[in-house]
């Protein structure tokens, strides 16, 4: 039986702060742990036929269309005619940085779409485990909020075959950690996926590991 609203707010109230904070971090992690069983296993992307949608000018331009079993990516390459408008349409006397656009949705156009992990593992998939890319958070005088879309932006080598130039700014090495390392620093962590990490990423982490460890015990 489901009991009234009005009795629910009652024994929320009646809760002492303690028993609040635990309620809330129960709901908290509960939510979150069930949006991430409800994810489908992670397939590899594919690429497909760009999709043909009347009136949409999102896919105006798009050079590449790829699906897997979560989500719907756009790849817009550097100088293609018909894009939608980027620093790489501006003046080519300037030297801006060039960079590919990555236009991404997961398939039930929904805000839980944007997950970190996810996003770096597209990058790491359809452009290189090498590339750096942001996500911009503009001026609000050239903001593009129109749809629960997410748009990452590659920085290119200067030339083809050359190396992928870094954002200045971030950390200089690899720094991961496993759950049980988070919680051992009072932090927490959630698992990697399969497939997300490769040996050298999972030897570091080990490695990194064993640093903090090491630290730890020279300063007690």
């Amino acid at each position: 039986m489901i009991e009234p609203l009005m009795t629910k707010q009652h024994k929320i109230r009646g809760l002492s702060q303690g028993d609040r904070k635990r309620l809330k971090r129960y709901s908290d992690e509960h939510l979150i742990n069930e949006l991430q069983r409800r994810k489908p296993e992670w397939t590899p992307l594919e690429r497909v036929d760009l999709p043909t949608i009347t009136g949409n000018t999102g896919y105006a331009g798009a050079d590449e269309c790829w699906v897997n079993s979560r989500y719907q990516v756009l790849i817009y390459n550097a100088d293609h005619p018909t894009k939608r408008g980027d620093w790489n349409d501006e003046d080519k006397e300037k030297e801006y940085p060039r960079f590919i656009q990555l236009s991404i949705k997961n398939h039930d156009k929904t805000i839980s779409a944007h997950d970190w992990r996810d996003m770096m593992r597209i990058k790491n998939e359809l452009v290189h485990r090498d590339a750096e890319a942001f996500e911009l958070y503009p001026a609000m005088n050239r903001i593009c909020d129109e749809a629960n879309q997410y748009h990452l932006w590659v920085l290119l080598p200067e030339e083809e075959g050359g190396d992928w130039p870094k954002i200045p700014t971030g950390w200089r090495r690899r720094l991961l950690s496993d759950p049980n390392e988070a919680k051992r620093l009072n932090a927490n962590q959630r698992q990697f996926e399969k497939g997300f990490l490769n040996e050298e990423d999972i030897e570091d982490m080990r490695n990194l590991a064993k640093l903090t460890k090491k630290l730890e015990f020279s300063q007690k």
